[in-house]
């Protein structure tokens, strides 16, 4: 291997002062040690501290050594990554990924699946399909499907079913229907509603436009229960 200056390193002095057939066998050039450095480097840089260990009699080099406790921890944040989170007993919330392990759904026994994008997919389980396309922008309109996605909800439910509502991330779209089921069905205020599906699943974050949106459907529920 050439360094960047693409002209070999020489041997040092006292290497140099060596016969011909010594000089070839015990000269340590600059690249070899430099190679040992960066195979260092790369260990330290790609793996967790808890996982290098030092070697004696090594002088110090450090060398990989995966426990079984950071290959639980690694599972774990994997798993963390796949989850239904449950809302109530027969409410879920998730990411699109979640959605389409078929796994999962059948762990949670989810019989009912409502879509809240325009581009993810549906999982391939056999169950109830529902789909609301939006984006996740300020200015679509979501509360137009607030009513309908707390009913298909509610309905399930009473027929003994689960119904999981997702959307790209598990975070905007899915969590305001999730909340407006709340504010219908459980009669909760908006601010109940979020901290309950916050509860079950702590990245939720609808949009500015969702939450106003939201806090126009709780007054609208307001005044149908005072007429």
């Amino acid at each position: 291997m050439l360094p960047e200056g693409g002209a070999r390193h020489q041997p040092t002095e006292s290497v140099r002062a060596l016969g011909p057939g010594e000089e070839q066998r015990h000269t340590r050039t600059e690249p070899h040690r430099r190679r040992s450095k960066y195979s260092a480097w790369i260990y330290r840089a790609l793996l967790p501290k808890a996982a290098l260990r030092p070697r004696p009699g090594l002088s110090g080099a450090h060398f990989p050594a995966v426990s079984g406790q950071n290959l639980i921890r690694t599972r774990t944040r994997v798993s963390r990554m796949l989850e239904l989170c449950k809302v109530t007993p027969s409410l879920f919330i998730s990411n699109a990924r979640s959605a389409c392990s078929t796994e999962l759904l059948q762990q949670e026994a989810v019989t009912q699946c409502i879509n809240v994008t325009r581009q993810q997919p549906f999982p391939s389980a056999t169950v109830a399909k529902m789909q609301v396309s939006v984006f996740d922008d300020p200015n679509e309109d979501l509360h137009a499907h607030f009513d309908s996605c707390a009913d298909a909800i509610e309905a399930e439910a009473r027929r003994g079913g689960k119904t999981l509502v997702y959307c790209k991330n598990g975070r905007s779209r899915s969590a305001a229907i999730c909340a407006a089921y709340l504010l219908k069905y459980q009669q909760l205020t908006l601010e109940g509603a979020l901290q309950q599906v916050k509860a079950a699943r702590h990245v939720i974050e609808p949009n500015p436009g969702f939450m106003l949106q939201l806090q126009r459907y709780e007054e609208e529920l307001r005044q149908r229960d005072q007429t």
